[in-house]
């Protein structure tokens, strides 16, 4: 029988990042979102696999741009995305029961990103 376990621990840490509020991305809650959500295209580590290497590419990117690219489907450059990658903004993370994903999550799952990288990448864009 299949353990709902992770579920919950995830669907707590979204309750208390939402009823507690911060300015800062939960790194906890990143990390949950993209092991469960992320992981299986882009690696483990963000280091890339089917999908394209995060850490120290996307990982550098500006919040707004990062979460234009997981929202929107469009990179960096204002172009959309090459790689088939579901648009969170048409859908939902596992544990979200269908709900679009918040601003919030995107920004945890950016911040985790950044605890990857040992180095960023040498070009940073910014919001256009």
């Amino acid at each position: 029988m299949p353990s709902i376990a992770p579920s919950l621990s995830l669907f707590a840490l979204l309750v208390a990042s939402t009823v507690f509020g911060s300015d800062t991305p939960d790194l906890m809650l990143g990390e949950a979102l993209f092991r469960d959500n992320c992981a299986v295209c882009h690696g483990a580590q963000g280091e890339g696999a089917a999908g394209p290497r995060l850490v120290g590419d996307a990982s550098a990117w500006s919040p707004a741009l990062f979460a234009r690219a997981v929202l929107e489907g469009i990179d960096e450059h204002g172009k959309p995305l090459e790689a088939a990658m579901p648009h969170w903004q048409q859908g939902s993370f596992a544990s979200d029961q269908d709900a679009a994903p918040s601003r919030a999550e995107v920004d945890a799952i950016h911040a985790y990103l950044g605890t990857l990288s040992a180095t960023p990448s040498a070009s940073s864009p910014s919001d256009e």
